[in-house]
């Protein structure tokens, strides 16, 4: 009765953190990431290019032909965004990523062992890592998906395949792919390893079932191939379609230790801060590793004491029946050190590895049965973490909010069909493309649009259409210290409004020309001390 309890008030107290993990999005208006703005901007042009006809729109812009990742979160929030306010339909997706996350998570870690689901508070922490402050709102998508579909292929996997089991796969591994690419890669690395290692423990738990052991593993690969046949061509076409940059940046290997052992991926805002409580989560992951080490040895020791058992054959077995997780987390920590933080496509992937690498440790930890006591510990301390993370973030993100307010004011001014110049010169590293949430909720050309230029997001530029866009009357040539979309199609396109950022240098020789250009050809409209919008005469 004491033990129903017990689990009745843990569920309970899980949600109760959950719901409270994800005040920070219902609290402000937006929860401004790096490249949020980008995000809404881009999948707001979606609908305009699919559903609407704004010539200007078409002119500079085209959908992306290629079936891409990175659709997903495009899609949910085109979709949102077309009957929601922009700042509903991001906090939507948002709360996706963080409702979702700990819920996956959970699920994944109760399917490999119900014992330690208290280790589930573990994930908190991670739920606003650095990728998340960044804006990777697909890859924070793919994550959820990653251990939804992981949990799912763990129930079926020795249950008789059927064609309903397949398509639940297909849909899984599919929403996966169009989310992102590296999760995905993650994905089949794991779910193959999985097939491996079932069949060198059946193998070795009984020789005599060799063939047995064979079909069935050929049933689980036939599986997983035949929901995932579409996506793997895509995989293989897109790497295909895409020449090698040679353009890739390397961590040193002891920056990368020193970031394990501070568990970088969790800091978003300010190292010096956030860096002690994220090294006491690396403590508590260690004296969780320590406690593994320890059933584990004890588990062997019973074994040799009990002499009915055959010890040998007995810790063979053992060994081999909960060598998976730990084999992923060593794959995990072997790709941490080998691939680049950047290839020219990606960015960033050394943090990415390092935020699967936790993750997967903990579900290593799991396989361990704790004593109930030194669960209920370890999950304190995890909660206390994540709660000194959140009240610190908080105050950062009602900044960037206030901002991002600002921006969406100033897009008041400007009419549909608009083409606009953004210029920052504000001296904060996640402003970059903050200029986005000008065309949140309406239809607007704006020249700063990196999502455009990659090559690998739904919406590109029309570069056989994008004609010279000038201001004033000088082209983006002219400027040593501003860059923006311009191209060779004519007539010429002046540029309607000016968004500016931060405040021009009057000191500053290209500053001051573009301040002349300013005073000359275009008029204030709407300012606040952050921000200034400017209107062409």
């Amino acid at each position: 009765m004491l033990q129903k309890h017990f689990q009745k008030y843990e569920k309970l107290l899980f949600k109760v953190v959950v719901l409270l993990s994800a005040l920070p999005l219902l609290v402000f208006e937006f929860y401004p990431t790096m490249d949020g703005a980008a995000h809404l901007y881009n999948s707001n042009l979606v609908w305009s290019l699919l559903f609407q006809d704004f010539d200007v729109i078409h002119q500079f812009y085209e959908m992306n032909a290629e079936l891409v990742p990175n659709w997903t979160g495009h899609f949910l929030l085109s979709v949102l965004n077309s009957f929601l306010p922009a700042h509903i339909a991001d906090t939507t997706v948002l709360l996706f990523c963080v409702v979702g996350l700990p819920l996956a998570f959970r699920k994944l870690l109760h399917t490999i062992n119900p014992d330690s689901v208290m280790l589930s508070y573990l994930i908190f922490p991670f739920v606003y890592s650095f990728t998340f402050t960044l804006g990777f709102y697909n890859f924070s998508i793919a994550l959820v998906c990653l251990f939804f579909t992981l949990s799912y292929w763990l129930q079926v996997k020795d249950k008789p395949f059927s064609l309903k089991t397949i398509l639940a796969l297909f849909l899984l591994i599919t929403v996966t792919y169009f989310s992102h690419l590296f999760v995905f890669a993650i994905l089949l690395l794991t779910l193959g390893l999985k097939v491996i290692h079932d069949l060198v423990y059946q193998l070795v738990a009984d020789k005599t079932e060799f063939k047995k052991s064979i079909t069935k593993s050929f049933y689980e690969v036939m599986t997983l191939l035949s929901a995932s046949f579409i996506t793997l061509f895509l995989f293989a076409q897109y790497f295909l379609n895409r020449p090698s940059l040679n353009d890739s940046s390397w961590i040193s290997r002891e920056e990368l230790i020193d970031d394990l052992m501070i568990v970088d991926p969790i800091i978003s805002y300010n190292a010096d801060i956030e860096g002690p409580w994220s090294q006491w989560l690396f403590y508590i992951l260690l004296v969780a590793l320590a406690g593994w080490i320890f059933v584990g040895v004890n588990a062997i020791r019973k074994a040799f004491n009990d002499q009915s058992s055959k010890p040998k054959k007995y810790i063979l077995r053992g060994a081999v029946k909960h060598s998976f997780w730990p084999l992923m987390v060593v794959v995990l920590l072997i790709l941490y050190f080998t691939l680049p933080n950047s290839d020219g496509y990606a960015g960033y992937i050394s943090t990415r590895v390092a935020l699967l690498f936790f993750m997967f440790l903990i579900l290593w930890l799991a396989t361990a049965k704790f004593n109930k006591w030194f669960l209920v510990i370890v999950a304190a301390g995890s909660i206390f973490i994540t709660f000194k993370f959140t009240a610190y973030n908080s105050g950062a993100v009602k900044h960037l909010n206030d901002i991002a307010i600002n921006c969406v004011t100033a897009s008041q001014k400007i009419p549909e069909n608009s083409v606009v110049l953004p210029i920052n010169v504000s001296d904060h590293w996640l402003l970059p493309h903050f200029s986005n949430y000008l065309g949140a909720e309406k239809p607007l050309v704006i020249l700063e649009n990196y999502e455009a230029s990659t090559g690998y997001f739904p919406v590109r530029w029309d570069e056989d259409s994008v004609p010279t866009t000038l201001l004033g009357n000088s082209t983006t040539d002219e400027f040593e210290c501003l860059n923006w979309k311009s191209g060779k199609a004519s007539p010429a396109v002046s540029v309607d409004y000016v968004f500016l950022m931060g405040t021009l240098n009057a000191k500053d020789q290209c500053h001051k020309k573009i301040q002349s250009i300013l005073d000359a050809s275009y008029g204030v409209v709407y300012e606040n001390g952050r921000v200034s919008l400017y209107e062409k005469k």
